[in-house]
């Protein structure tokens, strides 16, 4: 019985796909076609150049025209050689790949590429090595946390698409995968000019003379990368990357070097940075970590070295300057958590080590911090905040707890406890970036305190008469259950405020003994 059913045609893929965007796909469908005529004259070129004339240019570009008819390949010169071991070569100059109506899809400058001499013999071709020269390309960053990236400046140009960048890398397996790229061993991009841009934050990098290449044994790939970013002012900041993977497999490792990038430019990258969008300064670092089968991030481990700069939320606030800082801090994707093993600030106002834990709190997309809950313990401390002091302030030891937010900047400390020569200070307030500067709100209880400490703790140009009677006549004693306050709001003086409710045992200074008294009333009140 004859089937008359009538085959329902498939659907054509999307041009971008049929073709193969990506840029190797057309540069190996090109070097495909035209070694077929080297591996014909390979007896003939042994170590002699040919430069190839323009009819047979015009041959070879209608040939091309009509393998890949949804492409147009032209370019400017082509020579021809056969290396001492018979491995045929190719050099390309302008080679430039567009669509039938003129969009460009693809530009080199130049093309290189050497082919497998054994499989030529029975007439098959197969690049063993590719270099590609002076490319431009967009590496975009949509809204919705996906990577884009296209070739050419064509605005229009066809592009691929990954929900995430590894994914996106991840996608040069299809290509190698193909039986005619069996033999392929290295793809070498140089001078490579790529745009960076992030939608969501609304900001682009440049990359300029960047190197790209992947290398692959057996079936393992990895590639690598050198990369100049300009940044608009003066300085170049620089990156080097690595990734390694199975070729058809998800999971994967990679890792992230650079030097001179602003911290700005990193907090960019994704909530486990955002913190260090509150920082002025120039940031060296590395980053690692990888892809699992599924698909999901493995934890990330960083390291960071932070350069001379200032703390400053913005441009109405008050800057805070250090020295450096150093960190070594890993987050775990999956509970949303940054442990600090190790963070270092060196700095006039305060240096110490600290190390805790802090909980995320991101956007339903899980794209943006919207603020973190720390708890962190801090050892060696010293202070001279605004250099208040003529010597740094040592203290034993501190723990904290606070919440940060980060646009607009507000950090709520639940709990400042400040360990000091056996005694604790208990404290709690904010401290936020308004419009017009910084306000500023503590509030503290301490248990006790002796006064060679308390004329340690106040400053000598604080209200100086007073300070300078207590030092003359206050010898011996200890204050109890101390109360503490600190205001600071932008166009008004800082008050501050010390009193204490408890008992006063001191010895004056005509070492005349006194009773215990209660001090009913604050030592100092509303210091202005």
């Amino acid at each position: 019985m004859q089937d008359d059913t009538v085959p329902v045609p498939k659907p054509r893929a999307p041009f971008w796909r049929r073709f193969g965007i990506w840029a190797g796909s057309s540069v190996f469908t090109v070097l495909l076609l035209l070694g077929l005529g080297v591996s014909g004259g390979a007896m003939v070129l042994k170590d002699r150049p040919l430069t190839a004339p323009p009819w047979l240019q015009s041959r070879i570009e209608e040939r091309l025209a009509q393998a890949i008819p949804q492409a147009r390949v032209s370019f400017g010169e082509m020579v021809l050689v056969i290396e001492q071991d018979w491995a045929p070569r190719i050099r390309l100059r302008d080679l430039a790949v567009t669509t039938p109506d003129g969009a460009e899809i693809i530009r080199f400058n130049e093309v290189k590429a050497t082919f497998a001499a054994a499989p030529l013999l029975d007439g098959v071709v197969q690049p063993k090595s590719v270099l590609l020269s002076g490319i431009f390309a967009t590496l975009q960053r949509t809204e919705t946390g996906a990577f884009r990236i296209s070739a050419g400046l064509d605005p229009v140009a066809p592009a691929r698409q990954a929900a995430t960048l590894p994914e996106l890398i991840g996608q040069m397996d299809t290509v190698l995968q193909r039986p005619e790229l069996s033999a392929l061993r290295e793809v070498d991009v140089r001078a490579l000019t790529l745009r960076y841009e992030d939608v969501a934050v609304d900001r682009a990098w440049t990359v300029d003379g960047g190197r790209l290449r992947a290398q692959r044994d057996g079936t393992a790939l990895s590639l690598s990368a050198d990369l100049a970013v300009l940044s608009g002012g003066a300085s170049v900041a620089t990156l080097a990357a690595n990734y390694a993977s199975e070729i058809g497999q998800t999971q994967a490792e990679f890792g992230i070097s650079f030097d001179g990038v602003d911290a700005r430019d990193i907090a960019a990258q994704g909530p486990a940075f955002a913190w260090l969008d509150v920082l002025r300064a120039p940031i060296a670092g590395s980053v690692r970590s990888g892809l699992l089968p599924d698909g999901r991030f493995e934890q990330l481990n960083a390291t960071l070295q932070i350069g001379a700069g200032v703390v400053q939320p913005n441009d109405s606030t008050t800057p805070i300057p250090f020295e450096g800082v150093r960190s070594y801090f890993s987050y775990i994707p999956e509970q949303r958590l940054l442990r600090f093993d190790e963070f270092m600030v060196q700095s006039a106002w305060v240096t110490g080590q600290a190390s805790g834990t802090a909980q995320l709190g991101l956007t339903e997309d899980r794209r943006k911090l919207t603020d973190l809950v720390a708890q962190i313990q801090m050892q060696n401390l010293s202070a001279n905040p605004n250099g208040l002091y003529a010597q740094p302030v040592d203290l034993s030891g501190a723990d904290a707890d606070f919440r940060l937010e980060l646009d607009p900047f507000r950090m709520q400390l639940g709990r400042l406890q400040i360990n000091d020569q056996g005694r604790t200070l208990l404290m709690d307030g904010h401290l936020r970036a308004d419009p017009d500067g910084w306000d500023l709100a503590l509030d503290g209880q301490m248990d006790a305190l002796d006064p060679d400490r308390l004329l340690a703790l106040w400053p000598e140009g604080l209200v100086e008469k007073t300070r300078l009677w207590l030092s003359q006549n206050l010898l011996d004693g200890t204050v109890r259950d101390v109360d503490l306050a600190l205001r600071r709001a932008p166009g008004r003086a800082p008050q501050t405020y010390v009193g204490s409710c408890g008992m006063l045992i001191w010895r004056c200074a005509a070492r005349r003994a006194v009773r215990p008294r209660p001090m009913w009333r604050s030592i100092m009140t509303a210091l202005r």
